[in-house]
């Protein structure tokens, strides 16, 4: 249980910007300060974007865990994920309980999401050997070990490297694109400052990951 600090997530409107749909949210901090964390992908895929808090919870939950500080979401959140990551902090609370608390997350609402076919799936890619034989492995023909179809491909600029270096994310999605067009996968590129939420990245790898992946699959 946090202390009567509080952190604010306050989710905003969807916006078009130069054929880009932007998803994004402002986390206010106890010391007043606030963050716009956003996620920014072409306009085509604005359908696929969830409206629900879920994937923001995700991006905001270990700086709540490290100030300890509940976190109060202005906004619409799945049951089932506020469930599951009570399990998720008492790991990490007892993993680093130095750098960890468990806290409380309270939404103004609480909606679990229509579900979308669960045959299908998507991964993240970055362009390395595992992440290519993963799209391999379950495209070629006669791979019957996997349940889903793994049709799309999520590449995040702004995690290796910042939003701003745009020239060398326009050569890793070029490269990408070509691998993945060789074994029928989508391609889905975002941009996001997620990063500059002042966390260990060794630690917040995977939420991060989540909260991208999450924005746009629910």
């Amino acid at each position: 249980m946090a202390d009567s600090k509080k952190i604010h997530l306050w989710p905003e409107e969807l916006k078009e910007q130069e054929g880009q749909i932007i998803s994004s949210f402002i986390l206010e901090i106890p010391n007043n300060e606030r963050k716009q964390i956003w996620y920014r992908l072409p306009i085509e895929f604005a359908p696929a974007i969830t409206r629900c808090c879920d994937p923001f919870v995700l991006a905001a939950l270990f700086i709540s865990m490290s100030t300890p500080a509940d976190l109060i979401v202005h906004g619409e959140v799945s049951p089932s994920l506020l469930f599951k990551l009570k399990e998720f902090q008492a790991a990490w609370s007892s993993w680093l309980p130095d750098r960890y608390t468990s806290i409380d997350i309270i939404s103004d609402s609480e909606q679990e999401q229509s579900k979308h076919d669960s045959s299908n799936a998507l991964m993240t890619f970055s362009g390395g050997v595992d992440s290519c034989f993963t799209a391999w492995r379950y495209n070629k023909p006669g791979c019957e070990t996997f349940p889903y179809h793994l049709k799309t491909c999520l590449v995040v600029h702004g995690f290796d490297f910042p939003p701003q270096h745009e020239g060398t994310f326009s050569q890793v999605l070029r490269r990408s694109r070509s691998i993945l067009d060789s074994v029928g996968m989508t391609l889905i590129p975002i941009t996001t400052n997620l990063r500059t939420i002042n966390q260990i990245v060794d630690y917040t790898h995977g939420a991060f990951l989540a909260s991208r992946s999450a924005a746009w699959i629910l």
